[in-house]
């Protein structure tokens, strides 16, 4: 199995070898959301107003593009903006419907936040069933998360019956999760280990060599490459396990 997760690895790295643009996404909205930050203090100021866009960007704009780049390299197929960005904007909707859970994570991490005693005096005021509860919301937003990982992928790479709805599609992705769960779950915990492991390294290395006004923007840079990574990764993980079933990939 590790051999395969490695194969799977390697495969994702040689199409952003391939593309290199498919980077290109997630660095110009990190870097944009790093400028508005250092800037305008954004995230602090308006902290329900950067949850949504840290929501609805990433989920209707900028994973689709990856997603269909890497799906364009994988079949060997050119490259047209235009027909990229027809694709995506067929994507909007069930992807957003779909990351519904993504919400609730960020509101219950809000609220969470608030409940937390901010200095070691306020902890007799600590209230156990609030914070029970908002963390509660984001575990169950984290299983979501996992449960529904195979539905871009699957919605992008398998030729639908013209009588499907959302939700069968949905169903079907999620149906996927739990028949290949042990090697979804073992798979995905090789790759943040593996993950982990490599930032360790780089960033011991880089972070004391770069300017301290600059570590924010490189390490957001570093987060936009690991995200676009995760995404294809799980992509290629997906078409490796979909042979395995018949759900008429084209």
């Amino acid at each position: 199995m590790i051999n395969s997760f490695f194969g799977i690895l390697k495969k994702s790295f040689l199409i952003i070898k391939k593309e290199p643009v498919i980077l290109i996404p997630y660095l110009m909205f990190n870097l944009s959301m790093v400028m508005l930050t250092q800037f305008y203090a954004f995230s602090e100021k308006h902290v329900v107003l950067n949850s949504f866009v840290e929501w609805v960007i990433p989920t209707i704009i900028v994973q689709p593009f990856i997603l269909l780049i890497a799906l364009k390299v994988i079949q060997e197929k050119p490259i047209h903006i235009q027909g990229l960005f027809q694709q995506q904007q067929q994507c909007m909707w069930p992807f957003c419907i779909a990351s519904l859970y993504k919400p609730m994570v960020f509101y219950s991490a809000y609220r969470l936040m608030n409940v937390l005693p901010k200095e070691a005096t306020d902890a007799s005021s600590l209230k156990s069933d609030d914070i029970g509860l908002w963390f509660g919301m984001i575990c169950l937003g984290f299983i979501l998360s996992m449960i529904t990982m195979y539905f871009q992928s699957y919605y992008l790479a398998v030729k639908h019956p013209s009588n499907h709805t959302l939700l069968d599609h949905l169903k079907l992705s999620v149906v996927l999760f739990f028949r290949f769960k042990w090697v979804t779950v073992s798979f995905m915990g090789y790759f943040f280990i593996s993950l982990f492991v490599g930032l360790f390294f780089i960033l011991g290395v880089l972070m004391p060599m770069i300017p301290q006004h600059l570590q924010l923007i490189m390490l957001s840079s570093i987060d936009a490459i690991t995200s676009t990574l995760l995404q294809v990764f799980i992509l290629r993980l997906f078409l490796y396990i979909k042979p395995m079933v018949n759900l008429g990939y084209n």
